[in-house]
């Protein structure tokens, strides 16, 4: 058997391997407490649209939600944690109340 042809047969073999697997899914862990969700949103002023990137936890117990926030202060040093964004009973977009 010349070395081409065993060449062939091992590609073969590990493409059927490969695909053999199926596609690849995220397999569903048993649902906790909080959601993580990272998303693309637009902050819109009047003169300018900026677009973020951000992660957010949302609390499924009580409906608190945070935004991650990580950055460097202007001493260097670096600064990482969660910010309060839940919507409070005065703000715009306040569910209503039952």
């Amino acid at each position: 058997m010349s070395k081409t042809t065993l060449f062939a047969m091992l590609l073969v073999i590990a493409v059927v391997a490969l695909f053999a697997k199926g596609p690849s899914s995220p397999t569903p862990v048993a649902q906790g407490r909080f959601l993580l969700y990272n998303m693309d949103y637009s902050v819109a002023t009047p003169t300018v649209t900026v677009k973020e990137t951000a992660v957010f936890r949302i609390d499924t117990q009580t409906g608190d939600t945070k935004e991650y926030l990580s950055m460097i202060r202007p001493d260097g040093k670096p600064v990482s944690q969660w910010v309060d964004i839940t919507p409070t009973s005065s703000s715009p977009t306040a569910p209503p109340k039952p």
